[in-house]
């Protein structure tokens, strides 16, 4: 007899326990090859049931496709950006693919676990069950189901994990170079040193290497800062130009006092006669000359002064 296609079954899930850590769990969809209906629903509660005893929080079936359809989300979506969005409409982490088909007395069980943040297969289990009747075929689920737990909790054990969370939200993520999704994002990578950026429209680009460690998982929430914002406090940080010396201005303005005062005294004793009656004081033109070189000493020592008084300004155009 040939043997009949296996059906998919989807599972998203989430453990709560301490050693399968922070996930959830839904089945996705289920659907059977060759199976009565009532043993179907039996096996569906026995892998639910072997799920919630290894600590993770199940959401049903029936609750995953409501939600899914109220998010306009196709059935049958398990991989790339389209799994991506299953893992946060329904706030789960890992994803359980597979199916059980029958050929008479004997049934095939496949299982794959995978995370929904990347796609990574977390685990898989493809087991047989020959001549078996319904509570045996029930019994190799349950086996299958544990045997899947387990194998993900080694492969877990060994990777690091990585979550991205950013406000605002919704912020687009390059990983190690290449495009990862949108914030929040929960990957689970080799251990070691990666490189991520975070950008959102509108906002500075954040970049930032991570260490990850095996078994652990490093949380880094990013503050994304508007362009403008950066920009006014980039300007507010930014260092000013040198002050002159407060005593410049001062001696400016001085020595153009005296030397404008120098000038007036030679302009007022211009003509005037000598010591010697034959000779007359000629000083206008040193006069006028040190009357101009104070008056100009004095306005620079003034503007000097206003200047520094005023302090910078903002032009329209920086405004």
């Amino acid at each position: 007899m040939t043997r009949t296609p296996f059906l998919l079954l989807v599972l998203l899930l989430a453990p709560r326990s301490a050693v399968a850590g922070d996930d959830n769990l839904a089945i996705l969809e289920v659907r059977f090859t060759a199976v009565p209906p009532a043993m179907g629903d039996q096996i569906r509660g026995r892998v639910q049931d072997t799920l919630a005893k290894g600590g993770y929080a199940v959401t049903t079936e029936e609750q995953a496709q409501a939600r899914l359809k109220r998010a306009a989300i196709p059935p049958g979506c398990t991989v790339g950006p389209c799994l991506q969005r299953i893992g946060r409409v329904l706030d789960v982490q890992r994803a359980l693919v597979g199916g059980i088909s029958g050929q008479g007395t004997s049934y095939d069980i496949t299982l794959t676990m995978l995370e929904t943040g990347g796609g990574t297969v977390l685990a898989q289990v493809n087991q047989r069950c020959d001549v078996c009747n319904f509570k045996e075929v029930e019994d190799a689920a349950a086996v299958a189901t544990e045997r899947l737990h387990k194998q993900a909790l080694v492969f877990v054990s060994t990777r690091s994990t990585l979550v991205l969370r950013s406000d605002p939200p919704m912020a687009d993520v390059l990983l190690d170079g290449l495009p990862a999704g949108k914030t929040p994002l929960r990957r689970i990578l080799q251990p070691g040193t990666h490189a991520f950026e975070v950008a959102v429209q509108g906002h500075s680009a954040v970049s930032q290497r991570v260490q990850l460690a095996p078994g652990k998982t490093e949380t880094i929430n990013v503050k994304l800062v508007p362009k403008l914002m950066e920009s006014l406090a980039d300007r507010a940080t930014a260092p000013r130009p040198p002050r002159s010396p407060g005593w410049i201005k001062w001696a400016v303005l001085g020595t153009g006092v005296v030397v404008g005062g120098v000038g007036g005294g030679l302009l007022a004793l211009d003509g005037r006669e000598s010591s010697d009656p034959r000779y007359v004081h000629d000083t206008r033109g040193a006069g006028v000359a040190m009357v101009s070189l104070g008056a100009a000493a004095a306005v620079a020592g003034l503007l000097i002064a206003v200047k520094e008084s005023a302090g910078p300004r903002v032009t329209n155009r920086e405004r």
